[in-house]
């Protein structure tokens, strides 16, 4: 059952009363994935907004030559698909998901139809759109000219910098997701992010948090590798 408290964690829907999302509630509908089902593909048309309640979902793209380009991964409170409802186009990536996910949908009328009733919702759309197009500028300009152990860096800077998590003394509790995932990400290979992580390991920028792919990363220093390119 999809409940206003599960809506009030996403940026979308958390600015609007209570009331409003359980109108929005009763819109939706739940599905369920298991790992590694797709939820859309390339070039499909745009039929409905996702909502993640649980679980991971990665969204990307393949290259004309078949290599895999993943340009986000989203967990609980993400929202995606909008883009194809905006500007009617077919999907631009495909959805698919990493784990056992469960997801609201809101089909493409009644989205529409909220765009319309609820200024509050709008802006909301229109700044997190804003937000993601912000973060895609500095991540181009950031991994620019970057060999691949300074992209992973960069790559680990970006979530620290963007991440809803703990923090002490200038470091912040990361969850890493599997390293194909990453690799996937910057253009390298999984080896390579391999190397990487374990040399952020031996030099202290990375300290493991208990659980696997939990680290304490060392921001400041991040910052340092990063800008030593230029």
């Amino acid at each position: 059952m999809i409940t206003p408290e599960m809506l009030s964690r996403s940026l979308l829907f958390a600015p609007l009363a209570e009331a409003e999302r359980a109108k929005i509630c009763a819109r939706m509908h739940e599905k369920a994935y298991p790992a590694g089902a797709m939820i859309f593909a390339e070039g499909d048309a745009g039929d409905a907004l996702y909502l993640v309640l649980e679980g991971e979902v990665k969204i990307g793209a393949t290259t004309p030559d078949g290599h895999e380009i993943v340009y986000a991964v989203l967990g609980p409170g993400a929202f995606f698909g909008e883009l194809a409802l905006i500007d009617g186009h077919p999907r631009s990536a495909y959805a698919a998901a990493i784990t056992k996910t469960r997801l609201a949908v809101l089909a493409r009328e009644r989205f529409e139809a909220l765009l319309d009733d609820s200024p509050a919702m709008a802006r909301a759309l229109l700044a997190e759109l804003a937000a993601r197009l912000r973060r895609a500028d500095r991540t181009i300009v950031r991994i620019s000219g970057l060999d691949a152990h300074r992209r992973v860096c960069a790559w680990l800077l970006d979530q620290a910098e963007h991440a809803l998590a703990e923090s002490r003394d200038g470091r912040m509790l990361l969850a890493l997701p599997a390293q194909q995932l990453i690799a996937d990400q910057i253009s390298t290979s999984r080896e390579t992010v391999a190397r990487a992580l374990s040399k952020l390991r031996r030099l202290g920028v990375l300290a493991p948090a208990g659980g696997r792919g939990r680290y304490w990363a060392d921001i400041a220093a991040l910052r340092e590798i990063v800008a030593s390119a230029e």
